[in-house]
């Protein structure tokens, strides 16, 4: 069954794999031919950091059904290339945590069976705009 995409036009898949409070986790596949990997870089295709954060904003506020704003990037290490040729299927790990501005603080991992690419660590709130669930993420 094909899920609908979240990250721009497409760029990856997601499945929600697990909910609980306080932990997400979920696989993602990514579209190995979306045009990001045309300009980073030509010939040589690397996921941009910065989508990788998206990404866990967005499973994170799937999972909760809430539209959220990132408020704080405490600590981000990218810790080996995404090249989509070669590792387009990828699990996320998310725990979080509420405190009494109805902030979340998150740490999360982005790995597969041989490595882990991404951890990150930051906080994130509702968006003022909209409360509402984003689409597409099957659980």
């Amino acid at each position: 069954m094909r899920h609908a995409p979240l990250l721009m036009n497409d760029l990856y898949f997601p499945e929600l794999t697990g909910k609980e409070e306080g932990r997400v986790t979920a696989t993602i596949r990514l579209r190995e031919n979306h045009d990001i990997f045309k300009g980073h870089f030509p010939g040589n295709p690397i996921l941009p950091g910065v989508c990788l954060i998206q990404i866990i904003k967005e499973l994170m506020g799937e999972a909760l059904k809430k539209q959220l704003q990132l408020t704080e990037a405490g600590n981000i290490k990218y810790l080996a290339f995404i090249n989509p040729h070669v590792n387009n299927t990828l699990n996320i790990e998310i725990q979080y945590k509420t405190n009494e501005e109805g902030e979340f603080s998150c740490n999360s991992r982005v790995f597969d069976e041989n490595r882990n690419y991404c951890s990150f660590r930051g906080a994130f709130k509702v968006h003022p705009e909209g409360l509402g669930s984003r689409r597409g993420v099957r659980s």
